[in-house]
Parts: structure tokens; C-alpha cells; sequence
């Protein structure tokens, strides 16, 4: 069996006497999409910061094998900075001095369509666009773990299309996706699904078996 790309064992978390979560446990393979479901403030946006690090729980622990690739609800590259500045920039932060990353990050210009916005201010691009510049700066630095909060949200159904192609081909590449999202439809597009309800993670809506 192989090693668990995502392990939480017992994860809880509190904000004073806010329980936002409650012994959270979950186990994600390579390669697996996990979608995660639940109302506004049910503790989504929560489990994913402490999944990249960026804040620490209360009680239980995390492991994740290799690094992540974190993209936030709200867009956060630089909005000043070119598409093909903001991916190098944070290319550049997991992998400094690697002279193959030159090669890497145009491959994923190449591969997320960005050829014709590679030199434009990212400030300049639609939702949709900026969104996809986000999923790429995650991505260029070959993370073993993508975790992703609502990147779908706001934009088009056919950008949204065109995310899931991309999210499917990481799937294939090996790359462990945890996503929240609140379109219930995308649950076609996922592995596994859960539900964030009271602090604690149920059974989610039908999966398609995690087709592209």
C-alpha cells in the first residue's frame, strides 16, 4: 500500500470558544481528488490553512509527504508583476537555484494557455484568467500535494471546464488535490467527497469517480 499523500489524525480547532473543527480524520492518496463541502464558516478555508501551514490546530497532527501547493480563496500573486514574473517568483521561493526551473515554467505557461499573457500585469486579467495564474504559480514548483480553496467560484462554466481539464491531468501526473468548492456538481469531477458540518467531516455528495 502506498504512503498516504495527506494524513490528519484528530484534528481540531478553536477560535477562544469557537470549535471550528472537531477530530477531523482523513487519509488522501497521490493522485486522488478530494472535494470538500460545507456552509460558509463550517471550517473549510480552516482545515486547508492547516494544511499548508499556515496556521497550527488546536490538537492532532498533519503529515504531508513532499510539498504543497497552496491557493488561497482570495487572489494573492502580485498584482504589479507580470504572469511570467509572479511564476517565477514563486518558482524561485521552493526551488532556488534549480537551473531546470527556467524549462518548468514554461511548460506550464505552454500547458495553462498563459503563452499570450506571459508578459501582461496579472492586475490586468479577468477572474477567470488570474485564477488560472493562481492554480499555475501553485503548480510550477511540481508540489506532491495541490490544495485549493473555491478557485471556481466567480468564474465561467467553460473556464471552469477548462480548470478541471487541467486539475485532472495533475491528478494523472500523481499530484493529491484537496479542493473546497460549493458547486455540488463538481463532485462528479472527484475521488472522494466529504462534508464539513458542526466541525466534523461526513460522507459528501456522488462522486464520478474522479474523471477529467
Amino acid at each position: 500500500m502506498s504512503v498516504p499523500a495527506v494524513s490528519v489524525r484528530g484534528v481540531s480547532k478553536k477560535f477562544g470558544a469557537n470549535v471550528v473543527l472537531s477530530g477531523v480524520d482523513i487519509e488522501i492518496a497521490p493522485g486522488e481528488i478530494f472535494g470538500m463541502f460545507g456552509a460558509n464558516g463550517c471550517g473549510k478555508s480552516t482545515l486547508l490553512r492547516i494544511l499548508a501551514g499556515a496556521i497550527l490546530p488546536t490538537s492532532g497532527t498533519v503529515a504531508i509527504q513532499g510539498v504543497a501547493g497552496y491557493v488561497a480563496q482570495r487572489f494573492s500573486l502580485y498584482q504589479d508583476l507580470s504572469v511570467e514574473e509572479n511564476l517565477s517568483f514563486y518558482a524561485r521561493c521552493y526551488r532556488p537555484g534549480d537551473d531546470t526551473l527556467r524549462a518548468d515554467i514554461d511548460a506550464v505557461i505552454e500547458r495553462f494557455g498563459l503563452t499570450p499573457f506571459r508578459g501582461k500585469r496579472t492586475g490586468l486579467l479577468s477572474h477567470g484568467w488570474k485564477q488560472r495564474v493562481a492554480i499555475a504559480s501553485a503548480l510550477c514548483h511540481k508540489p506532491s500535494v495541490l490544495l485549493l480553496d473555491e478557485v471556481t467560484a466567480g468564474i465561467d462554466p467553460d473556464a471552469r471546464d477548462d480548470m478541471w481539464t487541467i486539475l485532472a491531468d495533475a491528478s494523472r501526473s500523481g499530484t493529491a488535490i484537496i479542493l473546497t468548492t460549493h458547486f455540488t456538481d463538481e463532485a462528479r469531477h472527484c475521488h472522494r467527497t466529504g462534508y464539513l458540518r458542526d466541525g466534523l467531516l461526513g460522507p459528501g455528495p456522488k462522486t464520478g469517480g474522479g474523471i477529467g
